[in-house]
């Protein structure tokens, strides 16, 4: 409690009798300075003197009750999210079981953190009950990132289908980020019509983006579709639609160091490379196999896996590394 606020406590405390404006005086400067249960203590014990309340006194006091409920609030939405992030699906739910047990109200905040559990967790039942509690219960109008929640929670679980029908119903306006999560999804199902079907469908809602080209063609050239890898790099030529190379940054020691795919500028490449090469070295020999199916240049398989080994992302861990 700050000095100022301490004194006027023991000037109070000290006072023969307090007026109406003694007690708002001491009560509002206890909520200024987020004393809320102090308040509160002291506003009962206004009560119990007898003292009168005015406006001036109730308002202070719904303010505290509000500030504290969402205190409460936060705490119970932090151990959900939290529960959630850890994969502990089912605890999640319960801790929001219990948290409407003891009348606190959830936020959009919370319904984000008991989806993203769901999601996490293949509770796909589960996470259409609290989609519908969170709209038809506590009236509460999805964001996006709710809808994303939904989206992720049923493709995860290969309900790709309802999914990609759940996406064509909602009532706001549609993201790429969303429908590329999606046709990431049907394309580790290989579903390949459904994949097509979005990929065509996020050309149309970003036809300036090369990304979602890129996209489109590397699905077709995974299930063998050349002719269609061709069409859609013709529709780029035709749009003039230049793909970007990728480009990743990190920091280390405040220092940021940038890598692109298959770059040879940085001053470290020699090492950068050395020590990929023996990192591929030691994982091959545990069995990993690298996946060359999206690179669509006809070249040899040695060249396809270093291009592939390559990309920016890695090359970039690798700096941390070294």
């Amino acid at each position: 409690m700050p000095v100022s606020l301490d004194i006027g406590c023991n000037d109070f405390d000290n006072m023969s009798e307090c007026d109406m404006g003694s007690w708002n005086s001491l009560i509002s400067g206890l909520a200024q300075n987020s004393e809320g249960r102090n308040e509160l203590f002291l506003f009962k014990k206004m009560r119990m003197e007898g003292a009168e309340v005015d406006v001036m006194t109730m308002s202070n006091v719904l303010s505290v009750c509000a500030d504290l409920a969402a205190l409460v609030n936060v705490s119970w939405t932090s151990l959900i999210v939290g529960y959630g992030r850890h994969g502990l699906g089912w605890e999640a739910l319960e801790a929001f079981d219990k948290m409407e047990r003891k009348g606190i109200v959830p936020n959009k905040i919370t319904f984000l953190g008991t989806l993203y559990a769901c999601s996490h967790a293949g509770l796909v039942q589960k996470g259409w009950v609290n989609f519908n509690t969170m709209v038809h219960k506590y009236s509460i109008t999805p964001m996006m990132e709710h809808y994303t929640c939904m989206v992720d929670l049923l493709a995860r679980a290969g309900h790709l289908t309802e999914a990609h029908n759940f996406v064509e119903r909602m009532p706001i306006k549609l993201e790429a980020k969303l429908l590329t999560a999606l046709f990431s999804s049907c394309c580790s199902h290989m579903n390949v019509e459904l994949a097509k079907t979005v990929g065509q469908r996020l050309i149309e809602l970003e036809p300036e983006e090369a990304g979602a080209y890129m996209l489109l063609s590397n699905f077709y050239g995974i299930i063998g579709d050349l002719e269609d890898v061709a069409n859609v790099r013709k529709l780029m030529s035709k749009r003039e639609i230049r793909k970007t190379k990728a480009c990743t940054w990190i920091e280390i020691d405040r220092k940021v160091h940038s890598s692109e795919s298959g770059d040879g500028s940085h001053p470290l490449n020699k090492e950068i490379y050395n020590y990929l090469k023996n990192l591929v070295k030691k994982m091959k020999n545990s069995g990993y196999l690298p996946n060359t199916s999206m690179v669509m240049q006809n070249v040899d398989d040695h060249i396809k896996e270093e291009m592939v080994l390559s990309h920016s992302e890695k090359l970039a861990i690798i700096i941390y590394f070294i």
